[in-house]
């Protein structure tokens, strides 16, 4: 398990509105983390590749799919624990996490979609503190074009 060691900062941004609306969140977060992530400058690069694989296992909803078609897609694949499916039934959780040197940058996005609700927290320190700033600030700018009800807040601290 990685050390605690370095300051970084938590965005967490709940949105609400029609399925349509949080389907398209979601995909906006996979894409933004896409978009901010290294491209590697050597031919191999392991963290990239790391990156990818956890991507590529994200599930997101399908254009016109209805949430208990996508939450049924979502449980049927194994992604959802058994204990999710209990505590959370009307929940898909997704995460993204990412660590490197030995804990003194990391990189985390953990989502809840639900019907009429998305929630996201985003955590980044060191190496990926910019990386966070940018995801974060491109959902918010998202949600205000879109004039979504949202909440907004960031906090300093220990990841």
């Amino acid at each position: 398990m990685a050390k605690i060691k370095s300051m970084g900062i938590e965005y967490k941004i709940i949105a609400e509105g029609n399925w349509e609306d949080i389907a398209n969140l979601a995909k906006l977060t996979k894409k933004a983390i896409e978009d901010t992530q290294k491209r590697p400058i050597y031919l191999f690069r392991k963290e990239s590749d790391m990156e990818d694989k956890i991507l590529e296992a994200i599930l997101l909803p399908n254009e016109g799919e209805k949430f208990s078609n996508y939450r049924s897609r979502v449980v049927a694949s194994g992604v959802i624990s058994t204990m999710e499916r209990l505590t959370s039934p009307k929940t898909v959780p997704y995460s993204f996490n990412f660590i490197i040197n030995d804990g003194e940058s990391s990189f985390l996005v953990d989502s809840k979609i639900r019907e009429n609700k998305y929630e996201v927290k985003i955590s980044a320190s060191g190496e990926y503190s910019q990386r966070g700033v940018s995801i974060a600030r491109e959902l918010k700018e998202t949600l205000e074009k879109r004039s979504l009800k949202h909440s907004y807040d960031s906090l300093e601290k220990m990841i």
